[in-house]
């Protein structure tokens, strides 16, 4: 009992400095807006996933259901929790704190002084990063331990989901994926992919967001842009660039996959459990099995709730190490609320760790409210955009005959007017 209670007040003393850098975090990346530092949204991120797990393991230890062996290992003086106080305790001391005196009701005046106080963040990107890296890897060793413990229950739920295997024939199987499949949104891939030009989205490939992403270092991105900026044709060939990452990385002993979804104005529905029940679908498909959940939803019939649906994505999801998921075109999901939800809680909740979501939509301010909490935010127009849209244009004035006689200046001010004024497009 005594070793239970340690693992509850280390827990909840984590908690506390966790709430306290959040809450700094969400200050100033309002205040900043859009001038607001990456840097500031990965703590954000990482911090908030660490309180997560930090609460489910609180209400656990209250429950007294782990060993005194694992309760030791995660209370000791040296153990990872301990570990997670020393760097959020750290990562808090580097963020200046006068400008949160009256907290959300700040001035005009208080975030001028948060701008001015965020100058020296720049400075400080090196121990930043070297504590989130630590956080991560001590977060790993809290999740190493919990595995260690559940190990058994693992290998009972796929043992269970292999002798169902065993039993269904294929068409059982199949009968089964296609039941749950409401929406197939594969023609939507097809076609945007038929419509990539070679070169182009060239950009998201160079970019640091892209390998932060697929090295597993970011857990969520959030693509944005204008109506006809190409953001669905762009996630059609990044799907199929993360396929062939995965096709690269994964092993045996370490599998590695990818699912989609598009949403699409013209299904005129809450694209929140179609886009669950297809990537659960799609998964099962490619691992070959029916887990013992989505055959006990089978056979009671009936439409699975949000919640049913997060229970047979999370048993689908302990074949694989790293899933990476790409959701295109939010905005069109109508309504959009309990999509975005589900989206937030695919990102932050530990049950969902090993998924790596990239998300594209237009700029709604209910889609921004939810996306830049947990999510690394990439907009269609910037610099390594314009670069491409000048390269492009560049490429066209100086081969086509009727631009010859145009003076260099001349070339030169159009190149710089259409790559800046094209916001992406």
């Amino acid at each position: 009992m005594a070793e239970a209670l340690g693992v509850v007040a280390s827990a909840i003393a984590v908690i506390q400095i966790s709430k306290e850098v959040i809450s700094l975090c969400k200050f100033y990346i309002e205040a900043l807006s859009s001038d607001a530092p990456t840097s500031l949204r990965a703590v954000l991120i990482e911090v908030s996933t660490l309180k997560s797990m930090l609460e489910g393991l609180e209400f656990i230890s209250k429950c007294e259901t782990f060993t005194p062996a694992l309760q030791n290992r995660l209370a000791a003086s040296d153990g990872p929790i301990e570990g997670c106080r020393v760097a959020m305790t750290a990562l808090e001391k580097l963020f200046p704190k006068q400008a949160l005196q009256n907290g959300q009701n700040a001035s005009k005046r208080q975030k001028v002084q948060a701008t001015f106080a965020t100058l020296a963040w720049p400075l400080k990107q090196g121990q930043i990063q070297d504590l989130l890296q630590q956080i991560s890897r001590l977060k790993d060793g809290i999740q190493l331990a919990l595995t260690t413990e559940v190990t058994k229950d693992i290998k009972d739920i796929k043992a269970v989901s292999e002798e169902i295997r065993c039993i269904l024939t294929g068409e059982q199987r199949h009968r089964i994926y296609d039941w749950l499949t409401s929406t197939d949104p594969s023609p939507i891939h097809n076609r945007s992919h038929k419509l990539y030009e070679h070169g182009t989205g060239s950009w998201m490939l160079r970019s640091q967001y892209w390998t932060d992403w697929l090295a597993s270092s970011v857990r969520c991105l959030w693509v944005h842009g204008i109506p006809g900026s190409g953001k669905t044709i762009l996630a059609s060939w990044l799907i199929e660039n993360v396929q062939d990452h995965c096709k690269r990385v994964s092993t045996e002993s370490s599998p590695c996959t990818s699912a989609y979804y598009y949403c699409y104005f013209g299904h005129h529905q809450d694209e929140a459990a179609p886009f669950l029940r297809w990537i659960i679908t799609q998964l099962s498909r490619q691992a070959e099995v029916v887990s013992t959940l989505m055959h006990d939803l089978f056979k009671r019939g009936g439409e699975p709730s949000i919640t049913e649906l997060f229970d047979a994505l999370e048993q689908i999801l302990q074949v694989f190490s790293c899933v990476y998921i790409v959701i295109d075109a939010v905005d069109e999901s109508s309504p959009r609320d309990n999509l975005l939800e589900v989206i937030h809680t695919l990102v932050i909740n530990q049950r969902f760790s090993n998924l790596q979501i990239l998300v594209t939509s237009r700029e709604y301010i209910d889609i921004e409210r939810v996306m830049e909490k947990v999510s690394v935010s990439v907009p269609m127009s910037n610099e390594l955009v314009k670069q491409d849209i000048r390269l492009h244009v560049q490429s066209i004035l100086r081969s086509n005959p009727k631009f010859r006689c145009w003076s260099d200046d001349l070339l030169i001010e159009v190149e710089e007017s259409v790559s800046t004024k094209a916001e992406g497009m």
